[in-house]
């Protein structure tokens, strides 16, 4: 036991390479358990770190989200682009003084809805998401191709300014180099293809066409898109901004329409971490890593139980 268990590696070597040599199919399904079991260590640790880690966004963790949730535990729902559109103007005013840097950034995209892209004499169906011009800059994603959207986008009177999809650029226009600038129509409506996002973008949730929403501020919230707010969150400060900006939001929709809240919805602010993520996911991850744990634990015992019983 002494030997096996505390003696001298280098001497024990050749002692475990008789064994190996002696039981070759033992010893290979002795490996394979092991390895099986520390790949599912490696799978589960993985899995667990993209679904609640991982956000594709430069500094993911200055990410915010600004909504409604009608119940504890929801996750938040949308708010009229007015109010956000509203709130950007009163934002901007409040940090004029301030460095760009340490700014609160706030953009919105709606959810998705069904486009047709009209090119040449080709007609095909996208799920796309209207967004204001700055949202891409205030999640921290660069185009593929193109100079992406600019400020005066949402102004009307122009042409739509649209973002694809990395695979609609592969596949409606077979990476075609030239097609930043091209004239399109999205819903019947003149537009202008401005950027190609990166492979793999599809936010908000498996969209292909990014369009700038063109609608004038002052809009009527029954005539605004339902949207989903984001905010980018430098400085502490800015962060107390957007907190004092959602209760102000939340005390206005009250007094203008005291039963669209109801009596358990509240405007509320949270991490996009906390958006994306899941409570229960993260505790059912967390409880499959550590019986795959135990259980390769209990292999190693075993097999460390059947080398000594070989011994005696």
């Amino acid at each position: 036991m002494t030997k096996i268990f505390a003696g001298d590696w280098f001497r024990d070597l050749p002692d475990a390479w008789r064994e190996i040599r002696a039981r070759p199919m033992f010893s290979l399904l002795l490996v394979l358990v092991l390895a099986a079991g520390m790949a599912c260590m490696l799978f589960v640790t993985t899995l667990s770190h993209g679904l609640t880690k991982a956000l594709p966004f430069a500094v993911p963790d200055q990410l915010y989200v600004l909504g409604t949730r009608w119940e504890a535990g929801d996750s938040v729902q949308e708010v009229d682009e007015s109010d956000i559109q509203a709130m950007q103007v009163r934002v901007a005013q409040a940090q004029a003084q301030l460095p760009e840097a340490q700014r609160l950034q706030l953009a919105y995209c709606s959810g998705n809805q069904t486009m047709n892209l009209n090119f040449g004499t080709q007609v095909q169906r996208f799920d796309g998401s209207m967004i204001s011009a700055n949202l891409m800059e205030v999640l921290g994603i660069a185009p593929l191709r193109g100079p992406g959207f600019s400020a005066g986008d949402a102004a009307s009177g122009g042409p739509q300014k649209l973002a694809i999809s990395y695979l609609v650029w592969q596949q409606q226009f077979a990476s075609d180099p030239n097609v930043i600038g091209r004239a399109v129509r999205v819903n019947g409506k003149s537009s202008e293809i401005v950027a190609v996002m990166p492979e793999n973008f599809t936010f908000p949730n498996r969209s292909s066409l990014w369009i700038v929403s063109q609608s004038p501020l002052g809009l009527a919230r029954k005539d605004a898109l339902d949207t989903h707010a984001f905010a980018r969150v430098p400085t502490g400060e800015a962060l107390g901004l957007l907190n004092s900006e959602a209760k102000r939001l939340d005390q206005q929709v009250r007094n203008e329409d005291p039963g669209a809240l109801g009596a358990e919805g509240v405007i509320v602010t949270e991490s996009l971490r906390d958006f994306f993520g899941d409570d229960q996911t993260d505790d059912i991850l967390n409880v499959m890593l550590l019986m795959t744990a135990l259980v390769l634990l209990l292999a190693c015992v075993n097999a460390g139980s059947l080398l000594f019983a070989m011994k005696m």
